[in-house]
């Protein structure tokens, strides 16, 4: 990592710490918590930060918005420990006119606007 880089990632941590010890003592609607600490266990990849993720996550109020808050912090777990399995299994996969899955060697035909 270069100089500059390093300086950013300095930066980002700092500000991380500040936004985790602010987010305890005002009131901060329940997905920027998550947010917050989603981001925080990113950068630390400590399991603490992962939980409070978690427990944030737990709180928003919205079933779809705690859905995806679940599966990003399920994507964050799995890169973390090297797994993409789930993160692969997400992704939209482009399809024959048949229905069935494109293979890597098939061209995607272009689009006719």
């Amino acid at each position: 990592m270069d100089n500059e880089a390093s300086k950013l990632t300095d930066i980002r941590s700092k500000i991380l710490n500040d936004l985790k010890s602010l987010v305890e003592t005002v009131e901060v609607d329940p997905e920027q918590k998550f947010n917050i600490y989603l981001a925080s266990a990113r950068l630390e990849g400590s399991g603490s930060s992962y939980e409070s993720a978690y427990e944030s996550a737990k709180t928003i109020e919205q079933p779809e918005v705690r859905v995806n808050a679940y599966l990003d912090l399920l994507e964050a777990i799995d890169l973390r420990n090297g797994d993409i399995s789930l993160v692969d299994d997400n992704q939209a996969q482009p399809q024959n006119q048949d229905g069935s899955e494109k293979t890597s060697t098939e061209p995607i035909p272009e689009s006719s606007n």
